[in-house]
């Protein structure tokens, strides 16, 4: 009856949520289409994206794509869907737990149903299981894969391994490091085994059974691995993953970086965020580790030195590349490898099940020692040296652990923002049309955005995605086709975003294989960065007619006729526009005289109809594909351009052209979508002058006030009064500088420096220092002269050998 009641108060905290609305998680497909969805995922190829390999989409097929499916044919609601899901998965963590503390034996009836409650409240579980409850899925079904193993009831050891291969097999294939983390304990429990030859005999049967039993996901991975484009090189990288991973929060069970992500919109993980951000939940949600740390050291505890280790190693994967205070010696040469030939294990959150486990197993023989003792009653094992404590009191601080643990659940603070009763039917009506209308071709979403964040709901995927069987493509945050189709995306992008169609973007677009764009209007005005209007002032320069509209306007609720936002920009179009680009074939046959090789990049394909009237290029590494002779005629670009890529901005996501060895200010090893790493690439050169550098600047790709591209060092310097250098810090000018140096002694005598209007943000500038190498003279600014723009004289030494000017605006 005690597990029965948790498993209900655990259904009722996951049904809490939304409102009894569809929230965003995991794959919008699983909720709307799961049997269109689970059908594709059986092909290797995706026509999808340009042309890409299907992403992991094969670990959905168990089990929670058929769970999905299950309800979808019993008709029942999407939200009540998702919210039975989410009860599946708190209620195994908890049975699986309770199950694996009584088969150690650890700990009492109640002890054991504690520990089993904070391991399925945990701040992993809550943080995750409303937002991508995939990813939590693991851990909930780790202590199934171990407990075959430590069950003391009698049985053959192959029974055994068995089990617990069959148990790894329900884990399915999503995520393979996360799948793979739940063999961690286990192998450390076979290696801490008395008489090693006979189980290493053991270990290795065990570890077969466990890749058979999942080789029906690890053969797709293998073939996305050889095939795929670099991924793992274009999504976060160790800086980000391993920065929120110290000790304390490894212990706490916080070190996921998206807890601490919090954008225009709120946080990214709301139950992850209040819970290292509100003190009285940082506390309580600590206590439970430090009550397990000291459960560890205590005499009684089962096959103690087993999980002294297991806790040991999950400490250590934790926080092996956590760079910050009191980091280890050798945390950079993780980072390094986690970027490097580690970087499928980069997201090193994956393996907080190894660590919790054994913490909350000690907790649970902490608390049982504890709590027996402070009752009179003699302990399962050999007298420790703990004190007496009341009982009352250790009833009282295990009750309030539960219900802290819970108070994100309780709160209903699990989604994040967006939630929807369903997808608007006039997306269901763009798909219908989409898939009646003759003849081949894709559909391009725009314009770009990190996810379908919309007026009436966030779905995270797109709604064409789940609702449409034409294949498609769209610009978003984590780009799964190569990276010839992202820059060709990109530069889509940039025409639409500048309201500059040109006469050669319809051609290409045709090239590419795409018949229509779905332009949607109903995208909310935090999550794009292309105006509506710039839309369809570049579609209709471009030559591109509308042919469907859908839905109803989708301007700005505030504006009226006395109230205007963006200057009127902001127009009533419909909620949807479809625009037709042309017939497409899906092939076309070229002679070898109309081939031409293009030094540039795919960015450069919708500037080039003039040159190319019915031709075709060979970009890249291509060329080796075709006859060595004859040579092809050469067209020479300023494309593949050596800039600094933002991964995860889907637009205006890239800085100025570098110099050849600007290592950029991201840190990342690799700063762009490379289509052909070997290529030569556009750098800058500066003339007349040596160069200009900057502290930082709004341009740079790793800046934390992102405004253009256009306001690097070198706006200062074009001698347009409508360009600046803007720098790259929130409302703070102390210890920015912007440095000219110059390639040989000058009188900078009558030079003037112009300071801009300030912009919302900007920390008006009340002092500059211009240096050379003879001196620093310091200049005070007005306030008049601070509001701009007025020019002001540069006052400097007498002129020296090698002169640099410095302009620094402390506040």
């Amino acid at each position: 009856m005690r597990l029965l009641t948790a498993c209900v108060l655990l259904t009722a905290a996951s049904f809490l949520q939304g409102g009894g609305r569809v929230v965003p998680d995991t794959k919008l497909d699983l909720t709307l289409s799961p049997a269109a969805f689970l059908g594709r995922a059986l092909h290797v190829w995706d026509g999808g994206h340009l042309g890409q390999l299907q992403n992991q989409a094969y670990g959905y097929l168990f089990p929670m794509g058929p769970f999905h499916l299950v309800l979808r044919v019993l008709q029942v609601p999407e939200w009540v869907t998702q919210r039975l899901w989410w009860s599946l998965v708190l209620c195994t963590a908890f049975l699986g737990f309770w199950r694996l503390a009584r088969a150690v034996g650890v700990g009492g009836p109640w002890t054991r149903y504690l520990g089993a409650l904070l391991f399925a409240l945990s701040p992993r579980f809550l943080a995750e299981i409303a937002v991508t409850s995939i990813e939590v899925w693991p851990m909930a079904v780790a202590p199934w894969v171990l407990l075959p193993l430590v069950d003391p009831t009698p049985q053959r050891t192959r029974l055994r391994v068995l089990r617990s291969a069959l148990a790894f097999g329900c884990i399915g294939g999503v995520n393979a490091i996360a799948t793979g983390a739940a063999l961690v304990l286990p192998t450390l429990w076979w290696l801490t085994r008395e008489r090693p030859a006979r189980s290493l005999r053991a270990f290795a049967a065990w570890l077969g059974a466990c890749v058979l039993a999942g080789l029906w996901w690890i053969g797709p991975l293998v073939v996305l691995g050889r095939y795929s484009p670099p991924f793992l090189d274009w999504i976060e990288n160790a800086a980000a993953t391993t920065g929120t991973a110290s000790p304390f929060t490894a212990l706490q069970g916080t070190t996921h970086w998206l807890s601490y992500l919090r954008v225009a919109d709120g946080p990214t993980w709301p139950a992850g965020w209040v819970t290292v951000t509100v003190p009285i939940l940082v506390v309580t949600t600590t206590v439970p580790a430090v009550i397990g740390l000291v459960g560890l050291t205590l005499r009684g505890l089962p096959d103690r030195s087993f999980w002294r280790l297991g806790a040991v190693v999950g400490l250590v994967l934790l926080v092996a590349g956590f760079a910050g205070p009191a980091h280890g010696p050798f945390a950079e040469d993780v980072r390094t490898l986690l970027d490097g030939p580690l970087a499928p294990f980069r997201n090193i959150h994956k393996f907080e099940l190894v660590l919790r486990i054994p913490l909350l197993i000690g907790l649970v023989h902490a608390v049982h020692v504890v709590g027996t003792r402070s009752s009179g009653e003699r302990s399962a094992g050999p007298a420790g040296p703990v004190r007496w404590v009341p009982r009352e009191l250790v009833a009282a601080v295990t009750g309030i652990l539960v219900v802290a643990a819970a108070a994100p659940a309780v709160a209903a603070m699990l989604p994040r923002a967006g939630a929807y009763e369903q997808v608007a039917g006039y997306w269901r009506d763009v798909a219908g049309w989409l898939d009646e209308q003759p003849g081949s071709g894709s559909v391009l979403v725009v314009p770009a955005a990190p996810a379908a964040e919309l007026t009436w709901g966030s779905p995270r995927d797109e709604p064409l995605q789940a609702l449409m069987r034409r294949p498609f493509a769209v610009r978003d945050a984590v780009p799964l086709g190569s990276a010839g189709s992202t820059r060709y995306l990109d530069e889509v992008e940039r025409h639409l975003r500048t309201g500059v169609g040109g006469s050669g973007l319809r051609s290409s677009l045709r090239d590419a294989g795409i018949r229509y764009l779905v332009v949607r209007n109903d995208l909310r005005a935090t999550a794009r960065r292309a105006p509506a209007l710039a839309v369809h002032q570049a579609l209709t320069d471009a030559g591109i007619d509308r042919v469907r509209s859908f839905g109803p306007p989708a301007g700005s609720a505030f504006e009226t006729a006395d109230t205007t936002v963006d200057e009127r920009t902001l127009l009533p179009y419909p909620s949807v526009e479809v625009y037709d680009v042309g017939d497409v074939a899906d092939a076309r046959l070229v002679p070898a005289s109309a081939l031409r090789q293009l030094t540039g990049g795919p960015e450069d394909l919708p500037s080039l109809d003039r040159v190319l009237p019915g031709g075709a290029t060979v970009l890249g590494d291509d060329r080796t594909a075709l006859p060595a002779t004859p040579a092809l005629p050469e067209i020479l670009t300023d494309g593949n351009q050596r800039r600094e890529t933002i991964f995860g901005r889907a637009s205006d996501n890239r800085s100025p052209v570098l110099r050849p060895a600007d290592p950029g200010t991201t840190g990342r090893r690799v700063q762009d979508y490379l289509v052909d790493p070997r290529a030569r690439q556009v750098t800058l050169r500066w003339e007349g002058i040596a160069g200009a550098e900057a502290s930082s600047s709004g341009s740079d790709a790793g800046s934390f006030v992102r405004t253009s591209s256009g306001d690097g060092p070198a706006a200062a310097l074009d001698g347009d009064p409508t360009t600046r250098w803007v720098s790259g810090r929130f409302q703070q000018a102390v210890g920015e500088w912007l440095e000219v140096r110059l390639d040989r002694p000058r009188d900078l005598t009558g030079s003037t420096l112009t300071l801009a209007s300030p912009w919302a943000g900007a920390a008006p500038p009340v002092a500059v220092d211009v240096t050379t190498d003879a001196g620093t003279v310091p200049m005070t600014i007005t306030s008049d002269q601070a509001a701009g723009p007025s020019p002001l004289e540069v006052r400097t030494n007498e002129p020296a050998s090698e002169p640099e000017l410095e302009a620094s605006a402390p506040a």
